[in-house]
């Protein structure tokens, strides 16, 4: 009786704990299924060496990237690697939590199990060892896994976006969602190629399984899917821009882009003049090269500067096209204001040239003008040499100027030399005399002598010097013969003398 009463105490016990675990209410958010384990075992310990039970958890279990355990990277189909961040769970009957990454050795550990090999594993498999583990020290657990974030499982992107780099695969990543992540293209509205590169399995190496223009991806036209180790490489259109704009070189093509938008990016025109842009009636090439598969690159387009100005032909520019930018100058020395480097307008006179310099210097009022054309063809002619007076005064003839023409302003000048008070080099005005200049000159020293004065002056014809006498004396009590007109040059030496 005493056995029998044992073996009833043991079934009520038993039949308690049925009805118990039946009554014991699990939260809808826990989402978890028990399965019954599959065989129970009979050792003497009860319970506690059975097979701990199978669970399966929700596939969006506590996780912020729950679309890593959905569809393609499924709780069954991903595979764990080195740097992955997993959350880990015990429900039952010791509450547990602990978040962890995956050492390099592919490993994680766990309380009371220790060292537990995670690399190449799916979630579940983890889930059921660490479930079958821990079931040694206690009774019936509940473990749920999941995926917190997938470093492991990247793809890259380079080329043209804001940010190049590695990002996770995530679940069902579009080719505009990779874009997105790497913060967008570095140039907003650019045309380009985008390229996707995959690994071949059996050969390890990565061929392009996508190629597409710019412009049909971001418009939802075209897409793939990215997978982890994928390559994703975008590259923006470019044009060339060279010769006279502020800033020559290579520049990303929008799309829509036209030639003048071009030339604007570029800087516009590159001049010196005091308006500090080209002018409407400016004079210069424009021409659009584009590439030839085939051939070389050849011009599809050529104009001048004021018809893409006035115009409003729309050129369109192409990826690699190449414009090239050559402005007409003319060219100013000697003595202006501004000397230097000027854009040939329509219409420009000598005039208008050396206004457009800044003017004549002071000592150029009575000076010479010469203009030397590059012999471009038989018609050039010799250098036109003109004094500024008749240039100042309207009464020389109207010169247009051309392209490359070279403009010399050199002042007349004449030099005193010897027994006076300023030797030196002075402006030769109109009617200057060898009298005139040595009053210019602050007049004899008191070694000088009237009686040996002369002149000394370049002979045209042979390029050598001829020497002029003059009579200081006779020209001083009104002898206008006996004193010399200067001319451009010459040199009017005194000696000395007592008389």
């Amino acid at each position: 009786m005493r056995y029998t009463g044992t073996i009833i105490l043991a079934i009520g016990v038993f039949f308690s704990t049925l009805v118990l675990a039946q009554d014991e209410k699990i939260s809808p958010a826990e989402k978890i299924t028990p399965v019954l384990p599959q065989a129970m075992g009979t050792s003497s310990k009860g319970p506690t060496e059975t097979t701990p039970p199978v669970v399966s958890v929700d596939p969006g279990w506590a996780s912020p990237n729950a679309g890593y355990e959905e569809g393609p990277l499924g709780v069954n189909a991903y595979q764990i690697g080195v740097g992955d961040v997993l959350d880990i769970n015990v429900v039952k009957p010791i509450p547990i939590t602990s978040r962890m990454t995956v050492t390099s050795d592919g490993t994680i550990t766990f309380p009371y199990i220790g060292s537990v090999q995670a690399r190449g594993h799916t979630l579940s498999q983890v889930q059921s060892e660490i479930q079958n583990r821990i079931g040694n020290y206690m009774d019936y657990p509940i473990v749920s896994v999941s995926l917190w974030e997938a470093r492991s499982k990247k793809f890259t992107i380079y080329g043209q976006v804001i940010r190049p780099g590695a990002y996770p695969a995530e679940a069902d990543m579009s080719l505009l969602r990779a874009i997105s992540l790497a913060g967008g293209l570095s140039v907003p509205d650019a045309t380009g190629v985008i390229k996707v590169l995959r690994q071949n399995k059996k050969t390890k190496s990565k061929s392009v399984i996508f190629d597409s223009d710019l412009t049909t991806v971001l418009n939802g036209k075209q897409d793939v899917l990215i997978e982890a180790g994928d390559t994703v490489v975008v590259t923006i259109d470019r044009f060339f821009i060279y010769g006279e704009v502020y800033h020559p070189g290579s520049y990303p093509l929008e799309a829509g882009m036209s030639l003048p938008n071009a030339i604007t990016i570029a800087g516009g025109f590159a001049v010196n003049n005091a308006a500090g842009f080209i002018q409407s009636g400016s004079m210069g090439r424009v021409r659009l090269f584009r590439a030839n598969p085939e051939a070389d690159a050849v011009p599809v387009f050529e104009s001048d500067i004021n018809s893409i100005l006035g115009s409003g032909r729309k050129i369109s520019v192409h990826a690699g096209d190449t414009i090239v930018v050559s402005v007409d100058k003319f060219f100013v020395t000697g003595q202006v204001n501004r000397p230097g480097a000027y854009p040939v307008e329509e219409h420009m006179s000598l005039l208008d040239a050396i206004s457009t310099a800044g003017g004549l210097t002071a000592d150029a009022s009575t000076g010479m003008i010469k203009l030397l054309r590059p012999k471009m063809d038989s018609a050039s002619g010799p250098p036109l040499e003109v004094d500024v007076a008749s240039v100042l005064n309207g009464t020389a003839p109207v010169v247009p100027i051309h392209a490359s023409d070279n403009i010399v302003v050199t002042a007349n000048n004449f030099y005193v030399y010897g027994e006076v008070s300023k030797p030196g080099m002075y402006s030769l005005e109109s009617k200057t005399t060898a009298l005139t200049a040595i009053s210019i000159a602050g007049g004899f020293s008191r070694f000088g002598s009237a009686s040996r004065v002369k002149v000394v002056r370049i002979n045209e014809k042979t390029g050598g010097y001829e020497t002029l006498k003059v009579n200081i004396n006779e020209a001083v009590a009104g002898n206008s013969k006996a004193d010399v007109m200067l001319m451009p040059g010459d040199i009017v030496v005194v000696s000395e003398g007592i008389f």
